[in-house]
C-alpha cells in the first residue's frame, strides 16, 4: 500500500524537479507517520547512518589503518638503525690504518687509499699507500710476519706459496669489484710478507705487499670466521 501520490520515482530522470507539491508532501509525511510506512525516498540513506553501521565502518577504517601504519613503521625503524650503524662505524682511513696496520702512523706514510668493503663474517680491509725502508721494517717488527714466495693476484683471487710444495689463495673481490688502485698483478715480483693468527673458530691474515722500487705497499687485513 502507497501514501496518496507517492512513487519510487519522484522526479523525471534528469530533470532535476520533483513532481510533489509542498502540500503532497507533507500529505505523505503525515500518511507514512499514520501508517507505520517508510519513505522510500530516504530508506536507503536512514540505513546508512544507524549507529551500529557507522561504528562497524569506524572498526574497519581503524583495522586498515592498522594494516598499512605497523608496516612502514617497522620498516622505517630498520632504515634508522641500519644507517645510523652506517654512519657511527664508518671510519676515516687514518683510523683504520691505526687500527689494522700500526699505530701511530709512520711519518713516511702517504697517498694513503682505502677499501673496507661490508662482510657479512669477519672484515676485509684493504690499504695503499707509500711508505719507505726505515718505516717498512717498523711496520714487519710490529708482528711475526713470514716472507712468502711467487705472490699472485688474478680474477679476485690472492695467492702464495709458502715454501716449494705448499701454497695459499683467499678470494678478495668479484670480477669487477676491486677499486681501480688495487692492482699488485702490475707490480712483476715485489716482496710479500704474512702473518696468520687462528682465535677460536676465526683466522686472521695480514698481507704485506711491497714494491721496492716505488716505495709503495698493500696491506691486506682480513678476518675469516668459520
Amino acid at each position: 500500500m502507497r501514501p496518496p501520490g507517492s512513487s519510487c520515482d519522484y522526479g523525471k530522470r534528469g530533470s532535476g524537479r520533483s513532481l510533489l507539491t509542498h502540500s503532497d508532501s507533507q500529505m505523505v509525511m503525515k500518511w507514512t507517520e499514520r501508517n507505520g510506512v517508510v519513505d522510500c525516498r530516504s530508506n536507503k540513506r536512514d540505513n546508512d547512518d544507524t549507529p551500529e553501521r557507522k561504528m562497524n565502518m569506524s572498526h574497519k577504517y581503524r583495522h586498515s589503518a592498522f594494516f598499512w601504519i605497523v608496516p612502514l613503521a617497522v620498516v622505517s625503524v630498520v632504515v634508522v638503525v641500519i644507517v645510523t650503524t652506517v654512519i657511527v662505524l664508518r671510519k676515516s682511513p687514518s683510523e683504520l690504518f691505526r687500527g689494522y696496520v700500526l699505530d701511530p702512523i709512520p711519518k713516511s706514510v702517504l697517498h694513503l687509499r682505502v677499501h673496507n668493503p661490508w662482510e657479512p663474517r669477519g672484515h676485509r680491509c684493504i690499504f695503499r699507500f707509500d711508505i719507505d725502508k726505515a718505516d717498512l721494517e717498523l711496520l714487519l717488527g710490529s708482528k711475526q710476519f713470514q716472507e712468502v714466495m711467487n705472490i699472485r693476484y688474478g680474477r679476485g683471487i690472492l695467492g702464495w706459496s709458502e715454501d716449494a710444495s705448499h701454497g695459499q689463495s683467499m678470494y678478495l673481490y668479484d670480477v669487477d669489484g676491486e677499486p681501480r688502485w688495487f692492482k699488485p698483478d702490475q707490480w712483476g715480483s715485489p716482496k710479500a710478507y704474512v702473518f696468520c693468527e687462528e682465535l677460536g673458530r676465526r683466522e686472521r691474515f695480514k698481507i704485506l705487499i711491497h714494491n721496492k722500487e716505488r716505495d709503495q705497499a698493500y696491506f691486506i687485513d682480513y678476518e675469516l670466521v668459520y
